[in-house]
Protein backbone atom coordinates (compact mmCIF):
# COMPACT_ATOMS: atom_id res chain seq x y z
CA UNK A 1 0.00 0.00 0.00
CA UNK A 2 3.00 2.76 0.81
CA UNK A 3 4.38 2.21 -2.80
CA UNK A 4 1.09 4.01 -3.77
CA UNK A 5 1.98 7.11 -1.81
CA UNK A 6 5.10 7.36 -4.08
CA UNK A 7 5.55 9.74 -6.34
CA UNK A 8 7.22 7.34 -9.09
CA UNK A 9 5.48 4.55 -10.22
CA UNK A 10 9.17 2.29 -10.30
CA UNK A 11 11.01 4.48 -8.47
CA UNK A 12 14.37 3.94 -9.29
CA UNK A 13 16.34 4.02 -5.98
CA UNK A 14 13.65 1.60 -4.27
CA UNK A 15 15.54 -1.12 -3.18
CA UNK A 16 18.46 1.09 -1.67
CA UNK A 17 15.35 2.75 -0.19
CA UNK A 18 14.41 -0.11 1.53
CA UNK A 19 17.95 -1.15 2.70
CA UNK A 20 18.24 2.19 4.49
CA UNK A 21 15.14 1.68 6.27
CA UNK A 22 16.20 -1.92 7.45
CA UNK A 23 19.74 -0.46 8.58
CA UNK A 24 17.68 2.32 10.33
CA UNK A 25 14.92 0.26 12.27
CA UNK A 26 16.49 -1.52 14.98
CA UNK A 27 16.10 -5.55 13.85
CA UNK A 28 18.17 -7.24 16.71
CA UNK A 29 16.13 -6.49 19.89
CA UNK A 30 12.38 -8.11 20.44
CA UNK A 31 10.73 -6.47 23.08
CA UNK A 32 7.99 -8.42 23.13
CA UNK A 33 10.28 -11.83 24.12
CA UNK A 34 12.27 -9.69 26.98
CA UNK A 35 9.65 -9.74 29.55
CA UNK A 36 8.63 -13.48 28.92
CA UNK A 37 4.98 -12.52 29.47
CA UNK A 38 2.24 -14.78 28.89
CA UNK A 39 -0.55 -12.05 29.02
CA UNK A 40 -1.53 -9.42 26.57
CA UNK A 41 1.21 -6.77 25.78
CA UNK A 42 -0.72 -3.24 26.08
CA UNK A 43 -0.16 -0.44 23.35
CA UNK A 44 -1.08 3.26 23.55
CA UNK A 45 -1.04 5.12 20.51
CA UNK A 46 -0.78 8.73 21.05
CA UNK A 47 -1.15 11.62 18.98
CA UNK A 48 -1.43 15.40 19.60
CA UNK A 49 -5.33 16.22 19.66
CA UNK A 50 -6.29 19.26 21.57
CA UNK A 51 -8.48 17.10 23.18
CA UNK A 52 -6.09 15.71 25.68
CA UNK A 53 -5.38 18.65 27.04
CA UNK A 54 -6.87 19.05 31.00
CA UNK A 55 -7.89 15.31 29.99
CA UNK A 56 -5.63 13.62 32.88
CA UNK A 57 -4.93 10.85 31.11
CA UNK A 58 -1.06 11.01 31.50
CA UNK A 59 -1.05 8.50 34.59
CA UNK A 60 -3.28 5.70 32.39
CA UNK A 61 -1.07 5.74 29.00
CA UNK A 62 2.29 5.48 31.19
CA UNK A 63 1.10 2.46 32.38
CA UNK A 64 0.98 0.98 29.01
CA UNK A 65 3.95 -1.38 28.74
CA UNK A 66 4.20 0.33 25.06
CA UNK A 67 3.63 4.17 24.54
CA UNK A 68 3.35 5.42 20.79
CA UNK A 69 3.74 9.19 20.02
CA UNK A 70 2.57 10.42 16.56
CA UNK A 71 6.01 12.64 15.20
CA UNK A 72 7.47 15.35 17.89
CA UNK A 73 4.53 16.14 19.70
CA UNK A 74 5.59 17.47 23.19
CA UNK A 75 5.12 16.37 26.45
CA UNK A 76 6.99 18.75 28.54
CA UNK A 77 4.65 20.62 30.33
CA UNK A 78 1.55 18.64 29.51
CA UNK A 79 2.40 15.62 31.07
CA UNK A 80 -0.68 14.80 33.81
CA UNK A 81 -2.23 14.70 30.45
CA UNK A 82 -0.11 13.14 28.12
CA UNK A 83 2.35 11.15 30.28
CA UNK A 84 5.68 11.01 30.07
CA UNK A 85 6.55 7.35 28.58
CA UNK A 86 7.97 7.07 25.20
CA UNK A 87 8.93 3.92 23.66
CA UNK A 88 8.64 4.38 20.33
CA UNK A 89 8.04 7.62 17.60
CA UNK A 90 6.12 7.49 14.61
CA UNK A 91 7.40 9.96 12.02
CA UNK A 92 7.90 10.88 8.72
CA UNK A 93 11.85 10.38 8.12
CA UNK A 94 12.14 14.37 7.25
CA UNK A 95 11.08 15.35 10.80
CA UNK A 96 13.22 12.43 12.48
CA UNK A 97 15.46 13.86 14.99
CA UNK A 98 17.65 13.33 18.25
CA UNK A 99 15.20 10.42 19.34
CA UNK A 100 15.79 9.86 23.14
CA UNK A 101 18.44 6.38 24.12
CA UNK A 102 15.14 4.37 24.81
CA UNK A 103 12.80 5.85 21.95
CA UNK A 104 12.43 3.39 18.62
CA UNK A 105 11.70 4.98 15.31
CA UNK A 106 8.94 3.24 13.07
Amino acid sequence: WWLRLQREKKPNNLNDTIKELFRVVPGNVDPMLEKRSVGCRRCAVVGNSGNLRESSYGPEIDRHDFVLRMNKAPTAGFEADVGTKTTHHLVYPESFRELGDNVSMI
